[in-house]
C-alpha cells in the first residue's frame, strides 16, 4: 500500500475507530516492510556499484600505464627514426661523393691504384 493510498484510506474514516487504529498498524507496517526491502537493494545495488567502480579504477590505471609506456615507446621510434634520416642522408651524401669520383677521369697512376 502505498503512502497516497494509506493516507486517502485514513482521511475517509473517523479517527477514533478500532478498524481505522488496525488499518493504520497494518498499513505502517506493509510500508515499513517495504522501506526495508528497499534498503536493501538499495545496499546490494550500492555495494555492486562499488565493486564495478574499484574494478574501473583498476582498469583506468592499467589504461594509463599502457599509455605512458606506448608515449615513451612512441618517442623512442621518433628518435630512432630521426636518426635513420640522419644516417640515409649521410649515406647519400657518401654516395654521391663516391659516384662523383667514379665519373673522374682516371690517369694512369690512378689506374695503377685500383
Amino acid at each position: 500500500v502505498s503512502f497516497a493510498i494509506w493516507r486517502s484510506m485514513v482521511e475517509t474514516k473517523p479517527r477514533g475507530s478500532p478498524a481505522l487504529q488496525e488499518e493504520d498498524r497494518h498499513a505502517l507496517d506493509t510500508e515499513r516492510q517495504q522501506l526495508q526491502q528497499d534498503r536493501e537493494v538499495l545496499e546490494v545495488d550500492r555495494q555492486q556499484f562499488q565493486k564495478e567502480a574499484t574494478i574501473l579504477q583498476g582498469e583506468a590505471a592499467r589504461i594509463q600505464e599502457d599509455s605512458q609506456r606506448l608515449e615513451q615507446e612512441m618517442e623512442a621510434l621518433m628518435v630512432s627514426h630521426q636518426e635513420l634520416d640522419e644516417e640515409r642522408e649521410e649515406f647519400e651524401r657518401l654516395r654521391a661523393e663516391d659516384n662523383f669520383q667514379l665519373s673522374l677521369p682516371v690517369g694512369p697512376r690512378e689506374q695503377e691504384c685500383r
